[in-house]
Parts: structure tokens; sequence; C-alpha cells
């Protein structure tokens, strides 16, 4: 909802958010408290402390300042993944290496500290006001993908980012409406809002398939319920066994597929799509088909031979073709999309074509 109302959510921040969610500069601070396995009371101390003995300079800084009875390895480890330490300019992947070690060194050396064991160098230490920086091992980021698969595991939603967020630009343009669209659906005036979306309309979806369960029908065949989610929330699939037995392969948890299907829209139930076809999206969707028909060829026969070779091969990489007679090049509709990504449809456009009028790229 936030994206739809182009609203910015900022992640948790030991520095900067509260337990609960706040608004500052028109803009969501995600709150503390809400991150899976730390609760309201560990956090309530930790903003206690930071207003008392001011913001956490570093992993050591935060550790130090925040006794191991308020917060504990698991609940540090819940932070880190959804990135609340970034702002002291630590990588997640860095402090996932060293949390545990820190934690253990700190808690060893209060402990010699009350047996009065500190030594002269901690002594001076302690003396001088310094900001105790980490001892970071040389380790890369972990990759967008994983960051946003912890991000999601620890706070229910992708917030620094999104998985489909690459191939926005073709979901958008190869989809009929969204999951915020169809979820309006469910409030009373909605129906003469949208006349697009009734009981039994054709949809075209793009998302991530975040949840699947496979049931067994009464006569024995298997079918499946899924949740696809879109960069605007989410819509749940039914998948009947023929579907299922078609697109088996594809529809599993995490994978980016797009949708073709129809509404089940019945009043008092949150809108569902009965899936008629599956198709993954990847990044070969985000090429694009170029042929040229050359000045000496049947323009018409030309046409003719593409456009029946892209309904054996349909895909959605879309087709350009420049006509050399003319001098122009023509944008194929949606409909006429070919799979940019089958070898077979490539030799066979190059046979029509010449093999330097054809280039996927």
């Amino acid at each position: 909802e936030c994206r739809r109302l182009n609203i910015e959510v900022l992640p948790p921040d030991i520095n900067y958010s509260e337990g609960k969610f706040i608004v500052k500069e028109g803009k969501i601070r995600y709150g503390m408290a809400a991150v899976k396995n730390v609760g309201s009371a560990a956090i309530e101390e930790i903003v206690k402390i930071r207003k008392e003995k001011g913001k956490f300079e570093s992993f050591i800084d935060f550790c130090e300042k925040v006794p191991t009875t308020v917060l504990n390895k698991r609940q540090i480890e819940s932070l880190i993944k959804a990135g609340a330490f970034d702002s002291t300019g630590a990588k997640r992947a860095q402090l996932m290496a060293i949390y545990e070690k820190t934690i253990d060194g700190i808690s060893k050396q209060r402990k010699n500290n009350v047996d009065g064991q500190v030594s002269l160098f901690d002594s001076n230490s302690i003396s001088e006001k310094f900001i105790p920086r980490d001892n970071l091992p040389k380790l890369k980021e972990f990759n967008e993908k994983v960051k946003l698969n912890l991000e999601k595991e620890m706070l229910g939603i992708y917030l620094s980012g999104h998985p489909l967020s690459e191939f926005e630009e073709v979901i958008e343009e190869m989809s009929n409406t969204n999951s915020s669209e169809l979820m309006e659906l469910s409030h009373e005036h909605s129906v003469e809002m949208d006349r697009r979306l009734y009981d039994g309309a054709k949809i075209n979806l793009g998302g991530i398939i975040i949840k699947k369960q496979n049931k067994v029908t009464r006569n024995n065949n298997l079918m499946a319920f899924a949740t696809l989610e879109d960069l605007y929330g989410s819509v749940e699939l039914i998948i009947f066994p023929n579907t299922l037995d078609k697109y088996g392969e594809i529809i599993q948890e995490d994978s980016i597929v797009f949708v073709e299907g129809k509404l089940s829209y019945k009043e008092d139930e949150n809108p569902k799509i009965i899936c008629e076809r599956i198709k993954s999206i990847n990044k070969d969707l985000k090429k694009k088909i170029y042929l040229k028909i050359e000045k000496d060829k049947n323009l018409k026969e030309e046409k003719r031979k593409i456009v029946k070779l892209i309904k054996n091969y349909p895909g959605m990489n879309e087709v350009s073709v420049y006509v050399e007679k003319d001098d122009k090049s023509y944008k194929l509709p949606k409909k006429y999309r070919g799979d940019g990504s089958n070898k077979l449809f490539e030799v066979e456009l190059k046979e029509i074509l010449g093999n330097d009028n054809v280039v996927i790229k």
C-alpha cells in the first residue's frame, strides 16, 4: 500500500527507530519491536539506553552499552538480518560472522572487571573516552537475493528492495491488473470503480510465489493453492490438476512467474486467480527480438511467416521488425511476442530472414 501511495518505508535502525512505527519527514520508519524474535521489552531498554548514553557508533559500542540481560544473541542476530545495524557502516555479512565472538568477548571482559582482573591497559582504555571500532573481517556483503530473504524472514516483508524490481518494467507492461486493484474489489464501492474486473475476467499478472500448498482432490488428483506476491501485495492462486501437471516444475516457492487465468470473485471472499497458463520470468525476458526484412523480399509473405512462427513459439519477448524497403521499424503488438530463449525459434527465424537479419539481445 505504501508503494502504491509512493510513501517510503525506512528499515529498522538501532539509532533511529523506536519500538513502534514512527513517521518522520513524510517517511515511515519501521519499528524495531516488529522484528521477529526481538520483543517490545528489549526495544524499550535499547531506546532508553540510546537516549541516556548517545548514538551507537559501532556494533561493539552497541554491545558494550546494552547488556546481555537486555538482548540475547538470537535477538541481536535478528536485528542484524533485518538491517538494523546498517547505519554503523558494517555490512550484514560481516556482523553475522563476528557477532557471537564479539558478544562473548565483551561478556568475558565484564566478568573480569567484576572479578577485579582489569589490566593496566584496560584501565587506561576505560579512563580515556574513545569510540570502540568493530574489527570487521574482509567479507563482501550478502548478494541482493540473500539480503532480501533475510529481511522477509525477520520482517515479514521485503524492505530494502524486492526480488521483482529488476523485472518491474516487463511485469507492468504484460500485466492487466495488480494485487492492489484485485483487493479493492472487496470494498463495496469498487464494483462500480473498475468494470474490467469481474468474476470470470481474464487476468494477466506477474509476481513471485511466496507460498504453495498441495492438496489431493476427491478423485485422488493433485492440485495446489499458492500465494503470488507482486510489488503491491499478494493474491491467492488456484491451480487445478491439469494445470499443475503441465506447469508443476515452475510452480515453486520463490519462483518468479507470469500467470494467465480467470478471476474468481465472490461476495464476502477475497478475489482469487484460477490459473490456466504459467510462465517463468527470468533475465531472458529483458531481451528483445530484432528482425530485418530485406528490400528484395516479399513483405506480405515474410510478415505471414514471422507471425506464424511467433504463434508456434509464443513468449514474452518484445519483437521489433525493421522493413528495409520503407526504412522504418515497427514494434509488434503484445499478442505477437516470441520466446527469445528458445534456440529453435531463433534458428527458424534465421532460416526465413537470414543469419544477419535476426538479433536477440
